[in-house]
C-alpha cells in the first residue's frame, strides 16, 4: 500500500546514513520515492550517494558561545547572572540530491 511519508529527517547525518539502508533494503529509491534530510553536515554527507541534504551549523561559533558563557558563569558573582539566555544559531540549508519534491500521487 502507499506510504503516509514520503520524506524522512534525520535528527544527525550518522543516522541518515543507517536510513539510506533501511530504504534500499526496501527496494525504494533516494530521492523519487523518500527524499533524506540530515542534519550537521559531516564530511560523509557530501560523500554518501546519493549526496546528502543537510542542515549546517557553524560548530566553531557553538564552541566560542559556549566557552564566553562557561567563562561568563566562572567570573560573574552568582547574584548576577540572569537565570535564563536565550542564544539563537542561524543554521544553513545544504541542498544536495538526497531531497526532492514529492513523489505525485498514483
Amino acid at each position: 500500500g502507499p506510504r503516509d511519508f514520503t520524506a524522512v529527517f534525520c535528527y544527525c547525518d550518522y543516522f541518515a546514513m543507517s536510513v539510506y539502508a533501511e530504504i534500499y533494503q526496501a527496494g525504494l529509491r533516494i530521492p523519487e520515492d523518500i527524499s533524506v534530510m540530515g542534519y550537521d553536515n559531516i564530511h560523509l554527507s557530501g560523500a554518501m550517494w546519493p549526496l546528502l541534504s543537510t542542515v549546517n551549523i557553524d560548530h566553531e561559533e557553538l564552541g566560542e558561545i559556549a566557552a564566553r558563557e562557561l567563562l561568563e558563569l566562572i567570573y560573574t558573582p552568582y547574584a548576577d547572572i540572569p537565570m535564563r539566555r536565550q542564544i539563537v544559531l542561524r543554521p544553513n540549508l545544504v541542498l544536495r540530491a538526497s531531497t526532492a519534491p514529492p513523489p505525485a500521487d498514483k
